[in-house]
């Protein structure tokens, strides 16, 4: 368990506490800095054996194809895009660890590459994003970690007015898991066009059509998943409230902007009652708020280090529910998230 904890404390250290004290750094050397914070992280993530829940299942599938195994895409239950970026990986290696493990750090490159063009979003990647998301999105979750980024990506692109580029980003995103839609929706909905529904409209009635027996059994083998326990989802909604509150602190605006999240958040915490379904929506709409605080400029509000402050105790706070969840699994085979232990160590 050190392990987590240190490499969240060295990115801490490295990254968004810099900034607090002098928001003059360039880009280039906030850059630097993230990088540096993120290394400890990336070289565990990238490095380790066994570990993380869905860990096995994904060193099954790629062993299939290695195996010379004559399976579809529904026979493993996944996405057709994930399918084939399996079967092109296991084509350069033949071993499936190093297979998993590079789509994990392909996805910490990717967070990377997403979270440091602007110094509020290092910081709010650091603060929230890492500790509630990080150590699962890469070593757990790969396909909806990968999905949730390119989708966000995505919103990037449309925010820039590049729909074409959007367009293949979202189609790669839906290839992997078919929630990345649904993080596009809600990053652009308060700014949605008729012009970019228009653009979008034919694809995704496309992948409806292609899709629909898919989409049909995802939706229903998350429906007979009851929820886990009693408790379910007061995690996120309580990451949630805390961050909705820190936000009415820094400009009222703000909680009318956010809104329509805040309604989502607890209709799917009511959900989460019932289902599991409700805990993955709950988490989805988490990401997605982080995504917008990311592009808040707090150091221009009068209460700005403030809030920033607040958010660490948030992310603190975030970070002792992700370890919970890895203690409760404490050495559950097959590939629990404790004990950590690198790929090296397996016998």
């Amino acid at each position: 368990m050190y392990v987590y904890i240190a490499s969240y404390f060295f990115l801490l250290f490295y990254s968004p506490l810099l900034l607090v004290i002098n928001w003059k750094y360039s880009i280039l050397s906030t850059r630097l800095l993230f990088f540096i914070g993120l290394l400890p992280a990336i070289l565990l993530v990238g490095l380790r054996g066994d570990v993380g829940t869905d860990t096995e299942n994904y060193l099954q599938m790629a062993g299939n194809f290695l195996n010379g195994s004559d399976i579809t895409y529904e026979d493993l239950h996944v996405e057709i895009g994930f399918f084939w970026l399996l079967k092109l990986l296991v084509f350069f290696t033949e071993d499936p660890r190093l297979v998993i493990n590079f789509i994990s750090f392909l996805i910490t490159l990717y967070c990377f590459v997403l979270f440091s063009k602007k110094a509020e979003n290092i910081l709010i990647f650091s603060l929230l994003i890492f500790p509630v998301f990080f150590y699962d999105m890469s070593m757990n979750g790969l396909r909806y970690g990968l999905a949730f980024l390119l989708a966000k990506h995505a919103s990037d692109k449309l925010d820039s007015n590049k729909r074409l580029s959007s367009l293949a980003l979202i189609s790669i995103s839906l290839s992997l898991q078919v929630s990345g839609l649904l993080v596009l929706f809600l990053l652009q909905v308060r700014r949605l066009r008729f012009i970019n529904i228009i653009y979008l409209a034919p694809l995704l009635a496309l992948l409806f059509v292609a899709f629909q027996d898919h989409l049909a059994s995802k939706f229903l083998s998350y429906g007979i998943f009851e929820s886990p326990n009693a408790t379910s989802g007061l995690w996120p909604l309580a990451i949630f409230l805390a961050c909705y509150l820190c936000l009415f602190l820094a400009d009222l605006a703000f909680c009318k902007r956010f809104f329509f999240l805040f309604v989502a958040e607890v209709l799917a915490f009511l959900l989460a009652r019932v289902t599991y379904a409700g805990l993955r929506f709950q988490l989805l709409i988490l990401f997605v708020f982080f995504c917008y605080i990311s592009t808040i400029q707090l150091q221009e509000y009068k209460r700005g280090k403030l809030i920033i402050c607040l958010f660490l105790i948030v992310g603190l706070f975030g970070f002792v529910g992700t370890l919970k969840n890895f203690l409760n699994n404490f050495d559950v085979p097959p590939s629990p998230f404790l004990p950590y232990h690198f790929f090296y160590e397996i016998n």
